[in-house]
């Protein structure tokens, strides 16, 4: 199978983005399009090889691990991006900057300067 369907247990959320660290895999969901509402993050524990693993044409998995809620307001602050930064950026521990669309004011400085968040 070329092509596998993956459906997974993100509370009604819809994808927003996603990021391999080590085995797991970390996603992003939240509201589909530009609506307001909570911004989460979630884990899959061992997703590498359970994704090399799979054979099958269509995969639920519902073994995600919510890890947090991502502060957001209405009409904007809804967390788009995360990545990982550079054990040269970070230190000894992950850190993850988060990134947001629409950035309300207290995010932006100047027209230039957009404020993320970083998660230890």
């Amino acid at each position: 199978t070329l092509v596998r369907k993956h459906f997974l247990a993100l509370h009604g959320l819809g994808l927003r983005d996603l990021h391999f660290s080590g085995p797991d895999l970390y996603l992003l969901a939240g509201p589909t399009m530009a609506l307001d509402g909570d911004v989460r993050l979630f884990k899959w524990p061992n997703a590498k090889q359970a994704l090399a693993d799979n054979r099958e044409p269509v995969r639920f998995e519902a073994g995600l691990t919510a890890l947090l809620t991502l502060p957001h307001q209405p009409g904007g602050d809804r967390a788009e991006a995360i990545c990982q930064l550079p054990t040269g950026l970070a230190g000894h521990l992950p850190d993850w900057l988060v990134l947001y669309d629409a950035p309300g004011p207290g995010r932006q400085e100047g027209e230039c300067v957009i404020f993320g968040d970083l998660l230890r």
